[in-house]
């Protein structure tokens, strides 16, 4: 006990918005493009430890919180199942 494995995996949740720009999300894909490169950098320094080390950057969700915010045609790429009324009057 108290010592190093010696193989794992290390997966961090990164973002899309790490590596692309969008209106008003300065500070959180600057956060997510300094965990992109942490992961990177990490994943360089334990290279031959048996240690893994990768990011997922999974696009948006369609939360409600999201689906409040988003308007037009922004909304409606994330509701393609939507009926089509709902649609028009999002």
């Amino acid at each position: 006990m108290g010592g190093f494995r010696s193989s794992g995996r290390i997966i961090n949740v990164a973002s899309q918005l790490g590596t692309v720009t969008d209106v008003n999300t300065s500070l959180y894909g600057m956060s997510k493009a300094a965990l992109i490169y942490l992961t990177r950098a990490i994943a360089v320094e334990l290279a031959g430890s048996g240690i893994i080390v990768n990011a997922v950057s999974p696009g948006t969700s369609a939360t409600v919180f999201i689906l409040e915010t988003l308007t037009g045609a922004r909304r409606r790429r994330l509701t393609p199942s939507c009926g089509a009324d709902e649609c028009r009057s999002a």
